[in-house]
Parts: C-alpha cells; sequence; structure tokens
C-alpha cells in the first residue's frame, strides 16, 4: 500500500485537543483520466451508505474548465443524498430517504443558481435509499437534461434561447456581471464532457 494522493493530508491525519477529526473517512473514484462524455443516457445503480457524517453523492464535473471556474464551467450533480437516519426537517426525512440531482451553474462564487435546477425524491418512511439499490438516471441532450430515480423522472431543465444566463435571471442579480457561456450553446456550461 502507498498513499497515492496525500496532498491536504490525504493520507494521515492526527486529532488533537484542538483539531477534532471527523469520526468518517471518504473517498471517491475520478474517472478524468480513463473516461468522459458529451451528450447520452447515464445510468448508475448504486445503494447508498447510512450513518452520521457521511454525504454519498454521484457528480459529474467538467473535464476541462472551458468556463472558468466553479461554477461558471458547471457541476451536475446525478443524486446527492445524506447518511443520516433520523434527520426530519419540518416533517420531511431528508437524511436517507432523500435523494437530489442539481444542476450548478453560475458566471461567478458566490453566484450559483441551483435553486433553479434542482430536484428531489423521498422513498417512503422506513425504505431509504440506503435499504436497496435504486437506478440514478440522467438524459442529457443538446436541449435538456432530464433526471429519474428508478424510471421515475424528478425534473427536466430545458432552457429556452437565453440559455442557463436565462434560466439564472443574472442579468437581472447582477446588471454588470459578464454572461461567460454567450459563445455556448444554450446548454452552456452543460455543453462540455464531463467525467
Amino acid at each position: 500500500r502507498r498513499c497515492t494522493d496525500p496532498s491536504s493530508y490525504g493520507c494521515e491525519r492526527t486529532g488533537s485537543v484542538t483539531n477534532l477529526l471527523n469520526p468518517a473517512q471518504s473517498a471517491r473514484i475520478r474517472s478524468i483520466n480513463s473516461f468522459s462524455f458529451r451528450y447520452g443516457k447515464v445510468e448508475i445503480r448504486a445503494r447508498m451508505p447510512s450513518g452520521d457524517w457521511l454525504w454519498p453523492a454521484l457528480w459529474l464535473l467538467p473535464r476541462y474548465n472551458a468556463y472558468s471556474t466553479w461554477p461558471a464551467s458547471g457541476e451536475i450533480d446525478l443524486a446527492e443524498l445524506r447518511g443520516n437516519l433520523d434527520y426530519v426537517q419540518n416533517g420531511v426525512n431528508i437524511g436517507t430517504e432523500q435523494s437530489s440531482s442539481t444542476l450548478h451553474f453560475g458566471p461567478y462564487w458566490p453566484l450559483n443558481a441551483y435553486e433553479s435546477a434542482h430536484f428531489s425524491k423521498n422513498t417512503p418512511a422506513g425504505a431509504g435509499f440506503d435499504k436497496d439499490y435504486h437506478l440514478y438516471q440522467m438524459e442529457w441532450t443538446s436541449d435538456y437534461m432530464k433526471f429519474s430515480v428508478d424510471n421515475e423522472e424528478l425534473g427536466t431543465v430545458t432552457p429556452n434561447d437565453q440559455g442557463f444566463w436565462g434560466l439564472g435571471g443574472f442579468s437581472a442579480i447582477n446588471p454588470t456581471a459578464e454572461n461567460p457561456w454567450r459563445f455556448g450553446t444554450k446548454m452552456a456550461p452543460f455543453d462540455q464532457e464531463v467525467f
């Protein structure tokens, strides 16, 4: 065994009274050097873990930051959950019983209009996404992005001719902001390869 990424204390970390460590370890699989794509259908069959501190996610990130740094080049959250078994907000379990799909986009941080492209699904009580395998799906074309779980559509994002700039309402939010996608397609920043 050897350390594959020692940056940011990636292989070893020691806690102390002033440096508390989370009681969980994290991992990720990066396919940037082996697989990337633009447009098509994605289906990932997964059973999500449960436990406090866990944040299971299936992200698709830009292979190249063609439109600048995050969130200008976009981020596709095919699925994002919380591992908590009993995390209830306003009477709704937003822990293991809720999965969300989201598009993150904006001309610069902190301007991120993810709220206009965010969809969630809850399982019946007690049947969380940690109990069985589920199918997380996305259909991505040059006109729209559709998110589904177990063949049930959560939502579709279909930008008009103003693209994601118009969808995010950025001209109204900051009239002096420059549109980083003005030379892209109406799907920009989601017109580039992701991994």
